[in-house]
């Protein structure tokens, strides 16, 4: 999976997009399920999601469905999540993530710590 996290404080990447003026970025955009790398992760459960009361979780389709859970936060043109490893929940860690490749149904979560700097996600549903 994508996801993995490394340290407990993690730097910015700024990442911009002239798809921002396209598509409005505000707290209900990120709210629902995303799949992971690419729309057909929604369908074996690689995925984000973002809830309205500000809770976060990434699940897999493997034998701890739940990988990581959290809170979410919109700060700018970015994300901000903190989160603990499920099979770690003594580490929490923070992600500060820069939002590029904006459109109704898909984004980039873009940070260093992610695998290989970026996330696409892909709205399920």
């Amino acid at each position: 999976m994508a996801w993995r996290m490394t340290a407990a404080a993690l730097v910015v990447i700024a990442a911009g997009s002239s798809a921002w003026a396209e598509t409005p970025l505000n707290r209900d955009y990120f709210i629902g399920y995303w799949g992971i790398g690419g729309a057909n992760e929604c369908a074996s459960r690689d995925t984000m999601s973002f809830y309205a009361s500000g809770a976060w979780a990434v699940t897999n389709g493997g034998e701890n469905p739940v990988e990581a859970i959290g809170l979410w936060e919109l700060k700018g043109k970015g994300v901000t999540v903190t989160f603990s490893d499920l099979r770690d929940t003594a580490n929490v860690n923070t992600l500060d993530a820069g939002i590029s490749d904006v459109t109704p149904n898909s984004f980039t979560m873009v940070a260093e710590p992610l695998q290989g700097g970026q996330a696409p996600l892909h709205r399920c549903g």
